[in-house]
């Protein structure tokens, strides 16, 4: 009895941990709600969309002044295309992605300090607040989720080797620009591999080539 009383016990610890397993996005969508107010004051608001499959990226921000920036990635390949549109011309401009990758290189390393539960939640997902603590001293406010993370997690440049999924938080970039983003939806759904082709209409250039058609 003593020995079947401990398998019992031993095999609702094992499913106890499965249950609190982390999940890994390797395929679906993450929508963001996006918020940039320059240093001037002036505001502008979109969304800021993750689409995975793999080691397949497409990585879109569309805001509400017009503005978008593209990428489609494939870490397998080693590939990164900057998705532009000049008048009646497309292009598919093609760029180092180890030289991407590196400018997050400053924020790689960082914990999360003096995590508390959020009594908010994101997109349905449990919150907790705390601080990204990154190796030069400074420390970030963040919202994450311990229930997922995302497989190729350097599509944020501020959490390129994080553990897990932001929610909602706050920068400012280079330009002094101050960021901000909030998780607005995930779906762990398949996804077309046609999503992450170069459409019909653009035209494939290299970095060089492209700015030289700027000229």
């Amino acid at each position: 009895m003593g020995v079947r009383f401990g398998f019992i016990c031993s095999f609702l610890m094992l499913a106890a941990s499965f249950a609190k397993a982390q999940k890994l996005l390797t395929e679906g969508l993450l929508s963001y709600k996006i918020t940039i107010t320059s240093p001037s004051g002036s505001q502008a608001s979109g969304l800021f969309n993750i689409t995975v499959k793999g080691p397949l990226l497409l990585r879109e921000l569309k805001m509400s002044n017009g503005y978008e920036n593209v990428l489609l990635i494939n870490t397998n390949a080693g590939t990164i295309y900057s998705m532009q549109k000049r008048g009646v011309r497309n292009y598919a401009v093609e760029l180092n992605l180890t030289e991407f990758l590196s400018k997050s290189n400053k924020y790689r390393g960082a914990t999360i300090i003096g995590e508390q539960k959020h009594k908010e939640k994101f997109a349905g997902l449990e919150a907790y607040l705390g601080f990204a603590h990154y190796q030069d001293g400074t420390d970030m406010p963040v919202s994450v989720s311990h229930e997922w993370a995302l497989q190729e997690p350097f599509v944020f440049e501020c959490f390129p080797d994080a553990k897990f999924l932001p929610l909602n938080f706050s920068y400012k970039d280079e330009d002094g620009n101050s960021l901000k983003f909030e998780l607005d939806k995930l779906n762990a759904v398949p996804v077309e591999n046609s999503v992450f082709r170069i459409p019909a209409d653009y035209k494939m250039v290299s970095y060089n080539e492209y700015k030289s058609s700027l000229k």
